[in-house]
């Protein structure tokens, strides 16, 4: 997959349905990718370039392959629905600039397996981790002062949640 140089925004299903395509290097010209860019492709391996700030809403939700992500530290929002979905996804990284996650983020992320939170992380909306079955452990952050209900609802693997006293 070639993108020409004038390529700055990717748009909804930019790519659905191709299931050939397994690794997707977006080019640094790219400034944003909207709703659902990548729903129902057979795309494991995203990285994303430095000078991305927001993973916008649903913006890789139904990405059912995905297995692992790389987010540049430029990002500093992710929106709702971010990676929901992603039955695959078993690593992310969430920069040190993110001090919030939304609703239903990695809702449905069936393979995701440990998340590290970043210090800077205040808030967490409900459902964030709703359905990730295979969540084992989770760090949160002392600046985290509310979990929602339904927060872990379902992560029938998950053992241990450490939680940082400030």
């Amino acid at each position: 997959l070639i993108l020409s140089n004038g390529v700055t925004i990717l748009t909804t299903k930019f790519v659905q349905g191709t299931t050939l395509l397994k690794m997707f290097i977006v080019p640094k010209t790219i400034t944003r990718i909207t709703y659902e860019a990548f729903p129902r492709c057979g795309i494991e391996l995203i990285s994303l370039p430095y000078g991305i700030t927001t993973i916008e809403n649903g913006c890789f939700r139904e990405c059912n392959h995905l297995q692992r992500i790389t987010v540049p530290h430029t990002v500093t929002t992710f929106e709702q629905n971010s990676f929901a979905n992603c039955y695959a996804l078993s690593e992310v990284n969430i920069p040190d600039g993110v001090n919030s996650l939304p609703t239903s983020c990695f809702d449905s992320c069936y393979s995701l397996r440990e998340v590290i939170l970043p210090d800077n992380i205040e808030t967490l909306d409900g459902n964030i981790f709703n359905e990730c079955r295979s969540l084992l452990r989770i760090h949160i952050p002392s600046k985290v002062t509310i979990i929602p209900g339904m927060t872990f609802f379902n992560c029938k693997a998950l053992y241990s949640i450490n939680i940082n006293q400030g």
